[in-house]
């Protein structure tokens, strides 16, 4: 099994929690199936950027803050399909919610977000 860790928490692997990240894709897509536009907060190891290019986009933002997990996300591309190669997808190192806070108001039918969250909310 392969596992990113992330300041000591389980990220992603290729273990049980495969499923959901495949799911986190999947779901939103099915509910709006007509999606031209995707934003996956949190790239991880690209298995949910992956799943969401099996589905008929057009262009996927993937905002990812730290640029060592995408270099560690290469290491997935046996199950991710390598989808930071794919032509309809574009990279960007930014905070997703300034990310989303600066984008223009309708950029996007889906936006992807693996919530979690430690501390407090102000």
């Amino acid at each position: 099994m392969l596992a990113l860790r992330v300041n000591g928490k389980t990220d992603a692997s290729t273990g049980r929690d495969m499923k959901t990240q495949v799911m986190f894709a999947h779901l939103p897509l099915l509910w709006a199936p007509d999606s031209a536009n995707v934003c996956v907060i949190g790239h991880g190891s690209g298995i949910t950027t992956g799943s969401t290019l099996r589905n008929p986009v057009k262009h996927v933002d993937v905002v990812e803050i730290e640029p060592a997990v995408v270099d560690a996300s290469r290491l997935f591309n046996g199950v991710s399909g390598d989808p930071l190669a794919d032509p309809r997808t574009h990279l960007v190192i930014e905070d997703g919610r300034t990310f989303l806070r600066d984008a223009a108001p309708g950029s996007y039918d889906v936006i992807v977000v693996d919530f979690y969250w430690v501390g407090e909310f102000t």
